[in-house]
């Protein structure tokens, strides 16, 4: 059904594009005509916490042996995909500046700050989704140094049992993007308390940029896309460094040098990775003549 509504809507000569951030896209290849296929990389998905490792993977290796461009949102999908035997161009993610890059005075959002008021300060804000990934330990050692409050804002996917039931976590559930700028004013630091997983290694959490974009502590666990940012923020090895930096952020504040050096943050515009999106996709080079080395 999907490949006869693609051929009705694209009939020749017209240029016929496949972009994907998905392996499942693998079967359309077969059945329908693309002068060009274009794998963007975001995730790994084998590793995605819920999915089905074995038919992904073989999707994902029947997509990557039949196309023509590979552009990657982190440094290890682009390792990933060389080590498959294809060249990836890296292009990490955006922020949005109308959205975020506004003076944080300017955020303050009085039903948010009233929403918020009733919990125990410190606040350390967390938002995106909480699954698996968001490991309770860490929460838990950031909530113990402080003696604040964690704060949870997103929808939940399976989340570990253990981490909703800690002390001092609230959970807020899905709120609308534009309130999040408001959220990240109303509190003392923004955290990333992720688990070390195949799958968060090679993630380039969209969060991070507009962490960057507040004059809030930003502490993180040691992903390998928050390395690139090792001067603006405060990466944790361990949940114990993870809850004495958050401490120290809250009681001594943001050093002058890790807001300069967030700046360049706001260079990354979701403009500026479109258009270089679209070059990659006008553009592309000859990447087919790679090896496909099997798995």
């Amino acid at each position: 059904m999907l490949a006869r509504r693609i051929e009705a809507c694209t009939p020749a000569p017209r240029e016929r594009v496949l972009v994907t951030t998905l392996p499942l896209a693998a079967p359309l290849i077969d059945r329908v005509r693309f002068d060009r296929v274009v794998y963007y990389c975001v995730d790994d998905f084998t590793c995605w916490p819920g999915a089905e490792p074995v038919s992904l993977a073989r999707m994902e290796r029947a997509l990557i042996e039949r196309a023509d461009v590979f552009i990657a949102a982190s440094r290890v999908l682009q390792q990933r995909l060389a080590a498959m035997g294809r060249a990836a161009h890296y292009l990490p993610h955006g922020v949005d500046p109308d959205l975020w890059a506004t003076p944080d005075a300017a955020r303050r959002d009085s039903a948010v700050e009233a929403r918020l008021r009733h919990l125990p300060r410190p606040i350390l804000l967390y938002f995106g989704l909480v699954d698996e990934r968001t490991d309770a330990q860490w929460v838990r050692a950031a909530q113990e140094a402080t003696g604040g409050s964690v704060l949870l804002v997103g929808p939940h996917r399976s989340p570990d049992p253990a981490l909703l039931r800690l002390p001092g976590v609230r959970q807020l559930g899905p709120v609308p993007v534009e309130s999040l700028p408001g959220y990240a004013c109303a509190s003392d630091a923004l955290i990333l308390p992720y688990a070390d997983l195949p799958v968060t290694r090679a993630s380039q959490p969209l969060k991070l940029l507009e962490y960057l974009c507040t004059d809030r502590p930003v502490v993180t666990s040691a992903l390998p896309a928050c390395q690139e940012w090792a001067d603006a923020i405060d990466i944790a090895t361990n949940p114990r460094d993870f809850g004495a930096a958050l401490a120290q952020r809250i009681r001594e504040g943001v050093p002058a040098r890790q807001i300069s050096a967030r700046a360049r943050a706001r260079c990354h515009t979701w403009q500026r990775v479109a258009d270089r999106f679209a070059e990659l996709i006008d553009h592309p080079p000859d990447l087919r003549t790679a090896v496909w080395i099997a798995s």
